[in-house]
């Protein structure tokens, strides 16, 4: 059996991780357990369990994803629990955090601390970095907008809000020091569904229906192009699931 663990920042990413692997494995031999962990340095760390593997098979590939419930908890979180994911048989460890809300400049900064923090053997651990936050990828899959509500149209959205959800450069426009009102791009995709009478407050239904409307054809195909995180964690996937057979 092949095992992965990824590490996530919240539920947003944890919802939004576990369809995209379904989508792209589109077979019955993956498994998916959901954990959440909660508490600190005062409590104790402790981990819930989400949704159970059903009876993974000797062949399936069973992957982990834990919600760490916190950005700055990612790094921690895989530090603390590598040795016993390497007894358990895990071949392949994987973090997945915001930018946001540090700058876009101090990603050097946090990639070299996290290049040195993480364990390096005998598997080697991996982060990457959504530029600036994961929403950034729901705004850059502008299809999903009409399917939420119809009049939610590119081009309503850059005359409303002066954001061109369909250009390469979305990561950068997306900037908070880019914006008058400073919003992360959290805030601008509330801002974008109040132009229909909707709002985004990251709760578990608005995260579901968003992630139920994406295209993910478009993801895999299209925005990895222009978007280099999503196009990192993408080929750590691959590798799990294709190339470590």
């Amino acid at each position: 059996m092949k095992k992965m663990a990824i590490f996530l920042e919240g539920q947003t990413e944890q919802i939004f991780v576990e369809r995209l692997l379904e989508t792209m494995s589109q077979r019955d031999d993956i498994v998916i357990e959901k954990r959440r962990g909660y508490g600190g340095k005062k409590t104790g760390r402790h981990f819930i369990t989400l949704k159970s593997a059903k009876s993974p098979k000797v062949d399936d590939f069973f992957i982990l994803l834990v919600d760490c419930s916190n950005d700055g908890r990612v790094l921690s979180d895989i530090r603390e629990q590598y040795h016993s994911l390497i007894k358990q048989g895990y071949s392949k460890i994987l973090g997945l955090r915001d930018v946001y809300p540090r700058k876009v400049e101090e990603l050097h900064r946090l990639k070299s601390m996290t290049g040195i923090l993480l364990p390096k053997s005998p598997i080697r651990c991996r982060i990457v970095f959504a530029m600036l936050e994961i929403e950034t990828w729901f705004i850059a899959e502008y299809t999903h907008f009409r399917r939420i509500h119809p009049s939610l149209t590119r081009d309503l959205i850059e005359e409303e809000l002066g954001i061109d959800p369909r250009s390469p450069d979305i990561e950068t426009i997306l900037r908070p020091e880019k914006d008058s009102l400073k919003t992360s791009p959290a805030g601008d995709l509330n801002r974008l569904y109040h132009l229909v009478g909707k709002g985004y407050k990251k709760s578990r239904h608005q995260v579901n229906q968003i992630v139920a409307n994406l295209d993910y054809n478009f993801i895999l195909e299209t925005l990895p192009q222009h978007i280099q995180g999503l196009r990192i964690f993408l080929n750590h996937i691959s590798s799990f699931l294709y190339k470590e057979k």
